[in-house]
């Protein structure tokens, strides 16, 4: 399961990499995709805890940043 999910994560990744290389843009489709799957794969981990763990690591980044937002320091896709 560990190897699947991270194949998955990695192409993800790697698909990020080449629209960021290409376009100087990641679709927020794929940024969605990426969130998603990496709440699942916590939960499929460990459960309700694994699920709580995630929002706190992927949700604290963006309020740190979402500050820095704010106060037009960096833009949207800076957070990405």
């Amino acid at each position: 399961m560990g190897n699947v999910c991270t194949g998955i994560l990695l192409v993800i990744s790697g698909i990020s990499v080449w629209m960021d290389l290409k376009w100087r843009r990641i679709a927020n489709p794929l940024m969605g995709c990426g969130w998603v799957l990496g709440l699942l794969f916590h939960w499929m981990k460990w459960g309700w805890l694994g699920t709580f763990t995630f929002l706190g690591e992927a949700g604290f980044p963006i309020l740190v940043w979402g500050i820095f937002y704010y106060f037009r320091m960096i833009g949207a896709g800076d957070i990405k």
